[in-house]
């Protein structure tokens, strides 16, 4: 009987596969470092032994550029402890900000700014009036006929 993780792994042995295995050290990579760049990397591959980092944050990108060490030393623990994860000699680490993400916060901006919120009218316009003052009696009846125009 064959166990699941046995099914993986000669499924991600084939020739169609190899991507996965790169993939799941990208993730093993991910999950060796702190929870703080963890969420600020969006994902990362490897391209002519550079391994490009992308951030969701402008915030970010200084402070993971001057932990850059701390990423070698992570890759270099990852190939000597695990044999799946055989990352190429990396000789430069850059981090970029994607276009992607860019965009939707602008496109979310405008959004909000377009925008008007409609709601339901959560008023009967069943109250009293109990002031002397012509002006103040004026007003609320004003507002009644608001309200009751915006109930119709």
């Amino acid at each position: 009987m064959k166990t699941s993780s046995s099914i993986i792994a000669l499924i991600s042995n084939q020739p169609q596969f190899r991507l996965l295995t790169t993939h799941i050290c990208y993730g093993k990579f991910l999950a060796l470092l702190p929870p703080r760049f963890r969420t600020s990397i969006a994902y990362i591959y490897i391209k002519d032994s550079t391994l490009f980092m992308a951030i969701t944050h402008p915030g970010m990108k200084m402070e993971l550029n001057y932990n850059l060490d701390l990423f070698k030393s992570i890759l270099a623990m990852i190939n000597e402890r695990d044999c799946l994860c055989s990352f190429p000699k990396i000789d430069k680490l850059m981090t970029f900000i994607p276009k992607y993400n860019q965009q939707i916060s602008l496109d979310n901006q405008k959004e909000s700014e377009t925008t008007v919120p409609y709601y339901s009218e959560k008023s009967t316009a069943n109250f009293e009036l109990n002031t002397k003052d012509s002006e103040l009696q004026q007003a609320y009846e004003n507002i009644k006929k608001a309200i009751l125009c915006n109930l119709s």
